[in-house]
């Protein structure tokens, strides 16, 4: 059993992240970018995501397949960023328990 099947909130990885890159120009277009060029980027990369919001340094973006259930709706051709995420692993899983406490 996966920790995504226990869940407290299932989803809440996928409504609300940032994207990482690695390559400078990339880096750029996702922190100053207009909507229209992320949106674009993310549909070149074959990533079912749109941004939401800009905080000024970063787009957050959000999962166009997920289900009202929390799921990813197209988990077979999941894109390999979503099928390398480890539950728990950082911030963006709610179940996620920092190294501090979990030395403890």
């Amino acid at each position: 059993m996966s920790l995504c099947d226990t869940c407290s909130n299932p989803g809440a990885c996928c409504r609300n992240f940032e994207l990482k890159a690695k390559h400078p120009e990339t880096i750029l277009l996702l922190q100053k970018g207009h909507k229209l060029e992320v949106l674009a980027t993310c549909a070149e990369w074959g990533f079912p995501f749109i941004p939401t919001e800009h905080d000024g340094n970063f787009w957050h973006f959000k999962c166009t397949v997920l289900t009202s259930e929390g799921r990813c709706g197209d988990y077979e051709n999941r894109p390999a960023l979503c099928s390398n995420y480890v539950a728990g692993s950082d911030e963006l899983c709610v179940e996620h328990i920092p190294e501090t406490e979990e030395a403890a």
